[in-house]
């Protein structure tokens, strides 16, 4: 089988993250057939360990999952399941890493090798099955590696960067609540609307003037409110993204939206509930492992401000995340998302100058 094969199959039947069952059978059939040790992550996760009787680990890592979307286009590998689509290359990732998983059963490296297939990462929520699952500690795992196809960099070049290279990123959302009059009345009620407006602009004031070294996003998409013109409205819900490299910087910003609602609450007596989602770690690229491996690639100019569950790896080991450059394609997560998948081998090669890299941290 080839890498175009595996890559087509699986875009043949994405599925939503922890439920990616027939993608989990998929790997395992191929993978039975090789030297390795095969260990089922619950409820869909694979991890493969390649026993090269070596000192050091290291571990490749691809993600699994695919998203809520109708795909729109006319090639033959179209997604057979309804409303599902690989629109974020999950499916190259995947046949990536079982290309170099065929790679590594006739050829001994200078490490041992973990590879990681990793369920739901769409949902931020995947990465830390594998890591709980104690895996990576009992293979003594060194470092971890990975990538991500990324449209409009140059075609077939492969990209990277020491530090940051993707942001953490939360769903952030502002519930005011207050009270419900007739607006000739406004005066007895507590206008939610209002207070959720100044609050919102207070909130964007506040970013705006923040130290311009302090790399963020903070945006509101989405605003819902009221029931009738004519009546004041009880309830407003305000929804956005936070976003940075740096958790410090994160939790300051957490902390300071607070006490702005803190002071707006006081000033119109009303209630403001500010919850966030789940949000992994920024993904931060060691800096020492990068410049040891000496690799021929090319260096991105700054971070992007998307965000990956890769963080919560790095986060822990020392790790190089990378973007393989597939041009001018459509972008991820749109229903005519496509590349060219010849590209997926020049990941492959770059996987097996790293495995048989000496590696000392």
């Amino acid at each position: 089988m080839s890498i175009i094969k595996y890559r087509r199959d699986l875009h043949q039947i994405p599925e939503i993250g922890f439920k990616e069952y027939k993608t989990h059978d998929y790997i395992i059939n191929i993978l039975k057939n090789l030297n390795c040790i095969i260990h089922e992550v619950e409820p869909t996760g694979i991890v493969a360990y390649f026993n090269f009787n070596k000192k050091t680990t290291i571990a490749f890592r691809s993600d699994m999952d695919a998203l809520y979307i109708k795909e729109n286009n006319e090639n033959t590998y179209i997604s057979n399941h309804d409303n599902l689509m690989h629109a974020c290359g999950h499916d190259g990732h995947m046949a990536a890493l079982l290309e170099f998983a065929t790679y590594l059963n006739n050829n001994p490296t200078n490490n041992n090798i973990v590879l990681i297939f990793q369920p739901a990462e769409e949902s931020i929520l995947g990465a830390n099955t594998i890591i709980n699952s104690g895996l990576l500690e009992k293979y003594n795992v060194s470092s971890v590696f990975g990538f991500h196809i990324w449209p409009k960099l140059e075609k077939g070049k492969i990209f990277t960067k020491a530090g940051p290279i993707m942001a953490k990123a939360s769903e952030l959302t502002i519930e005011v609540f207050g009270k419900s009059v007739h607006v000739a009345n406004s005066q007895q009620g507590i206008d939610s609307l209002k207070i959720a407006n100044e609050l919102l602009m207070n909130v964007y004031n506040y970013e705006e003037n923040l130290n311009k070294d302090m790399v963020r996003l903070l945006k509101f998409g989405k605003m819902e409110s009221g029931t009738i013109r004519n009546i004041i409205s009880s309830y407003t819900k305000i929804e956005g993204t936070q976003r940075c490299y740096d958790n410090k910087v994160f939790d300051k910003m957490k902390n300071d939206i607070r006490k702005i609602a803190n002071n707006i609450e006081n000033k119109y007596g009303a209630t403001i509930k500010i919850s966030y989602g789940v949000a992994s770690n920024p993904v931060i690229n060691d800096s020492k492992l990068l410049e040891m491996l000496e690799l021929d690639v090319e260096l991105l100019n700054e971070p992007v401000l998307q965000a990956e569950d890769f963080g919560n790896y790095t986060a822990i080991y020392p790790s190089i995340f990378f973007f393989l450059g597939v041009g001018n394609t459509p972008a991820l997560h749109t229903e005519n998302f496509d590349f060219d998948d010849s590209d997926l081998n020049k990941i492959v090669e770059l996987y097996k100058i790293i495995s048989n890299k000496r590696i000392l941290l």
